[in-house]
């Protein structure tokens, strides 16, 4: 969203709400073929401060910090079993932005992303096994991340850009040892993630209204002979009428199709000396629409929804 409009220097700030929701239904049968759903709600606060002209002339530099925090749940299908995981985290970010080429609009030329974080994690699991034992822990976890993303803004004519993007975001997340109620130790949770992606976004513009800009009268000096110009011949001109240039309140709307690829995707544990490890590697692709509304020089609104769909575990 930083790069959905042309920011202005200075500090910013900002919040974010996320909402997800998916489903994960295996395509074996038997005991083995419970799939599983989940849900995550969380809220992201953060600052930034943009420049201009620090490696070329023209270009933007913004940088930030951010906090959040997060809440997700999960359900097996078919069992009484079910589990949350509560995070608080911190992190920073940077985007560079290369000056629109003449004539362009705010959006089109290249760009570059980085952003990493830590999060603190609480888990949550409460089941029920097949013999009817339960089973109640909660033990703590750490996640980091980092991600890398670049992409070049095409301008199409009458406010629209098409923007090929490629990204690449790591992940690795471990957790404490436990003993559950029934003696099973459990240790050595880990899950590690690398993750490519390749978008295309198409972007329109919709102005709403036109900002006035003023136009300052030639200079003109009093020579106490009446009113002359710089070069020193008496003059009369009409008033000059201010120019209209495209900014105040917009929308920007667009779309956007990724494939995504797990080039890792590796997760396991050990339980009681026995290792069970999963490999979540596979293609998956989404498709997203969105919008930003900028309703002032400092106000704006964005949104994204999107479906995801593919992969395997």
């Amino acid at each position: 969203e930083l790069r959905a409009e042309e920011m202005s220097n200075g500090f910013h700030a900002w919040s974010r709400a996320i909402g997800k929701s998916g489903s994960y239904s295996p395509k074996v049968t038997g005991y083995n073929s419970q799939g599983f759903s989940t849900n995550v709600a969380g809220m992201q606060i953060g600052g930034d401060y943009s420049t201009e002209g620090v490696f070329v002339q023209g270009d933007k530099l913004t940088v930030g910090l951010f906090g959040e925090f997060a809440h997700s749940s999960f359900d097996v299908s078919g069992r009484t079993a079910h589990g949350s995981i509560s995070s608080k985290g911190i992190g920073g970010y940077a985007t560079w932005q290369q000056h629109a080429p003449t004539g362009s609009q705010s959006g089109t030329g290249l760009y570059v992303d980085a952003v990493v974080k830590h999060d603190w994690l609480d888990f949550g699991v409460d089941a029920k096994s097949v013999t009817g034992f339960d089973l109640n822990n909660g033990y703590k976890g750490r996640a980091i991340s980092a991600s890398v993303e670049t992409g070049y803004g095409i301008d199409l004519g009458d406010n629209l850009i098409l923007q090929p993007q490629a990204q690449l975001v790591y992940s690795k997340v471990t957790a404490d040892s436990f003993t559950d109620n029934y003696g099973v130790t459990v240790s050595g949770q880990e899950s590690e993630s690398l993750r490519g992606r390749l978008g295309l976004r198409l972007e329109k513009t919709f102005f709403l209204d036109d900002e006035v800009e003023a136009v300052a009268p030639p200079e003109t000096r009093n020579t106490g002979k009446g009113v002359k110009n710089t070069k020193g011949k008496a003059s009369a001109r009409a008033p000059q009428q201010p120019r209209k240039k495209k900014s105040g309140r917009s929308v920007t709307t667009f779309v956007d199709a990724n494939v995504k690829h797990e080039l890792r995707g590796k997760g396991g544990f050990t339980a009681n000396g026995t290792s069970v490890g999963s490999d979540m590697g596979g293609t998956t692709f989404d498709v997203g629409i969105g919008a930003t509304a900028k309703l002032s020089d400092n106000v704006s609104l964005y949104g994204r929804a999107s479906v995801e769909f593919g992969g395997h575990t």
